[in-house]
């Protein structure tokens, strides 16, 4: 009986832990993190609704896009013209990364460096001001943090 009791103390426990960064931090180092490994799951996991909306929004253009469009596009991404039409947000994000970590942008150089100052403006809102000036905005949608992508 005791043992039985002990389990279900330990599920209860395990099923209640958070599945989701609670401080602003760790969800950007989570980020941080996934942007390095290229790990587009976890980077939409970790981003806001209103980033998945706008990244929703990218991928209905991306698709709708007249041929000369898309092969221009698919040319500069070194991508195959018929994949955008089927594009989903993760082949979204993943072009997203290929391209910032070849070309060295702005937004590669603050992912791949630290933060010089964290400011939390309110409960539901912090922000991260990276060593190269870029400003990375998070926001709680309760009760997790999340990555405010919208500026990309």
């Amino acid at each position: 009986m005791r043992i039985l009791t002990i389990s279900f103390i330990a599920v209860l426990v395990i099923s209640c832990s958070p599945s989701g960064p609670i401080t602003p931090e760790n969800a950007f180092s989570k980020f941080k993190s996934a942007y390095s490994e290229e790990n587009t799951a976890l980077m939409l996991s970790l981003i806001s609704q209103e980033s998945k909306l706008k990244i929703d929004t990218a991928v209905k253009i991306i698709a709708s896009m007249d041929e000369n469009s898309k092969t221009g596009f698919s040319e500069h991404y070194g991508l195959k013209k018929e994949a955008l039409n089927n594009l989903s947000n993760q082949d979204f994000l993943k072009i997203q990364i290929v391209f910032m970590k070849k070309s060295g942008n702005e937004i590669h150089k603050a992912l791949t460096s630290e933060a010089i100052v964290k400011a939390n403006k309110n409960k539901k809102s912090a922000e991260f001001i990276m060593s190269n000036s870029v400003i990375f905005k998070l926001q709680r949608e309760f009760p997790y943090w999340k990555i405010d992508i919208t500026f990309f």
